[in-house]
């Protein structure tokens, strides 16, 4: 069965199939019979990898919020993935902390209709797939397998005309005009009208927005194959995931972070160990060479191709073996400024010195035939004709330049980050990095929320505004992200001299969020900092409180406004709360009778888009306010 679930998904174009097929390839190196299509289903370790909420690069499972239902689900079993997809939206999501509830407590679930249950007990009493309203219409009012399909497409679109003749049909029934009944009705099958009108109006609530289980089985044989894989095979998985997202350097330095967490290294590249893509090698994982720029594909198979005949021993004996198979002065300096030829026998500083001299000898050489008895000018004195060339005595670089010549080759500081060593002054202001800001889905960090930035300068754009002034836009970095600093004119007259590449520099700004844009800070001050060695790093500085930024530490409170504490938008909002547990105060103002009361810290939340966004769709945005 679930090997249907995912023919369907390839239909999908779903970039996780290649990471799945990717790593399942790395893993047949060593594994040859290995197949995903024959894992466990049931394995303990992965479901309690998953309830611990360490699900990045898991598919459908890496949100914040998701992260949070999961911990609290403990999912035990497949059909519990199949259902948390399915109520982690708008809609059915009221019906989490009722699932949660009745999954650890099966004594608690409870039957509108004794009827319900044969339909109800696989999700704990709960409504959550298109299947199971098209099961209800037919146990409880006798539609037609068509037309409680028609019901259930209306539903989904909304038709409140034909819902709602619908409704008196699922309730009376429907007779045509010689009296014969097509529906039966819930009445004529035993069923009281109160009962049935509300479970009408429970599947109303939800439907449009209900995804049907087959699609949310194809989604969890997904996510459980992808935390398979992470679970038991996290080094092929990562190699993987990170060859998916090799265009997006957030992703990347999102997903190498997670490396880290797991105990896994990222190696640089390597012409002896790498391969195109990421790769497994050594117990870590090898940079993949297609990242580096300037390597056509041609050239890459060609790398490996070689190095399979037998390891390269030198810089010269890789030029020598490489020259007429795509090796060119733009490509061995990438190789070179990448630090993919560093475990050879030269420094960076030497190979860049000679690279053009090793290159002028070996095109001479070939222009003569390369034959028997040909000699170039390295070989003098030497009767294989492969001896290594004299090598002048250079220093390497300093630690920076090589960093940065592995960003602009790379597009990543790969042995280093510039800012390592600014760590410790990081940790002292309580800087903010940059891969939780980006991650809205966290929903940490709202708009014009206060951060603080210790980031490395990219690159630098100027541009004239309207009243003919200058201001910039500057691409940062830290350890875990990069993201776009905006500096208007008053800022960048005070700072316009820290705004270099490579420069390292402390921003204090105001994050701007907006739709579909990247999150980007406005910079309200720029300070350029000394080398590392001259600032001073004692306690622990106290972290600031920005007014906007959702954080536990600050205190903040959502007020929600409501009728009244019997209203029908008091049992949405406490449903809803009861799934976020955290330290921001809630507040619920009764417009019925003008009073404020604070809610239970059992109501206590930690904020999110996914929360505020469905309390605003439930309440009315108006009556949503965090501050």
């Amino acid at each position: 069965m679930l090997s249907v679930f995912v023919t369907y998904c390839y239909f999908l174009g779903l970039r996780n199939l290649t990471v799945i097929h990717d790593a399942e390839t790395m893993i047949r190196r060593t594994e040859p019979h290995f197949r995903v299509e024959h894992i466990d289903y049931g394995d303990k370790a992965v479901y309690a990898m998953i309830s611990t909420g360490n699900t990045d690069g898991v598919f459908q499972f890496e949100s914040g919020g998701m992260k949070n239902v999961l911990a609290q689900l403990k999912p035990e079993r497949f059909e519990d993935l199949i259902a948390v997809i399915s109520l982690y939206r708008p809609g059915p999501m009221d019906s989490i902390p009722t699932y949660i509830r009745n999954r650890h407590n099966p004594k608690l679930i409870t039957y509108k209709h004794p009827l319900l249950e044969p339909i109800l007990n696989v999700t704990n009493g709960c409504i959550v797939y298109q299947e199971q309203v098209m099961q209800i219409f037919r146990s409880l009012a006798g539609y037609s397998l068509g037309r409680a399909d028609i019901v259930r497409r209306a539903m989904s679109k909304k038709k409140h005309d034909v819902m709602e003749r619908e409704k008196q049909i699922f309730i009376h029934g429907l007779a045509d005009d010689n009296g014969t009944v097509e529906v039966e009705g819930c009445l004529r099958r035993g069923i009281d009208e109160q009962t049935a009108l509300s479970i009408f109006s429970e599947m109303e609530s939800f439907a449009s927005y209900a995804f049907n289980k087959s699609h949310a089985a194809a989604y969890a044989a997904l996510s459980y194959q992808t935390a398979y894989l992470k679970c038991h095979y996290p080094r092929e998985y990562m190699a993987a995931l990170l060859s998916s997202v090799i265009e997006s350097q957030n992703k990347t330095a999102v997903y190498i972070g997670e490396c880290h967490r797991l105990g896994i290294s990222v190696l640089p590249p390597s012409v002896n160990e790498s391969d195109s893509k990421y790769t497994v090698s050594s117990g870590h994982i090898r940079f993949g060479l297609s990242a580096v720029k300037n390597l056509g594909l041609a050239f890459i198979d060609a790398i490996i191709s070689e190095r399979r005949v037998r390891p390269y021993q030198s810089y010269y004996d890789f030029c020598r073996r490489l020259n007429g198979k795509g090796l060119n002065a733009r490509s061995l300096e990438s190789l070179i400024k990448c630090g993919a030829l560093d475990h050879l026998d030269c420094n960076r500083r030497q190979m860049l010195s000679v690279s053009k001299t090793i290159l002028d000898d070996l095109e001479y050489e070939r222009r003569r035939g390369g034959g028997a008895g040909q000699i170039s000018l390295f070989d003098m004195g030497s009767q294989s004709g492969q001896n290594e060339i004299a090598i002048p005595d250079l220093e390497e670089f300093p630690l920076i330049e090589l960093l940065n010549m592995e960003k602009e080759m790379a597009g990543m500081f790969l042995s280093g980050h510039p800012i390592d060593e600014y760590a410790p002054f990081a940790k002292f202001v309580n800087a903010d990095k940059i891969s939780s800001i980006m991650n809205t889905e966290e929903g940490r960090y709202r708009d014009r929320a206060k951060v603080r930035l210790i980031v490395t300068v990219n690159k630098n754009k100027t541009q004239l505004t309207k009243n003919n002034k200058m201001m910039a836009f500057a691409d940062v970095e830290d350890r875990y992200g990069t993201c776009e600093i905006i500096v208007f004119p008053n800022v960048l007259e005070e700072s316009r001299d820290a705004l270099y590449a490579g420069a390292v520099i402390d921003v204090e700004g105001t994050l701007s969020l907006k739709e579909e844009e990247e999150p980007r800070v406005l910079a309200d001050k720029i300070t350029a900092l000394p080398p590392a060695s001259e600032l001073t790093v004692s306690a622990p500085a106290p972290k600031k409180a920005p007014s906007n930024v959702i954080d536990p530490r600050r205190p903040q409170t959502l007020y929600l406004r409501i009728p009244s504490l019997e209203s029908r938008e008091y049992r949405k909002a406490k449903n809803l709360l009861e799934i976020f547990g955290g330290n921001t105060r809630v507040v619920f103002y009764l417009s019925e009778t003008k009073k404020q009361l604070l809610a239970p810290k059992s109501l206590w939340m930690t904020p999110n888009p996914t929360l505020l966004g469905e309390l605003g769709y439930q309440l009315g945005e108006e009556n949503v306010i965090l501050k």
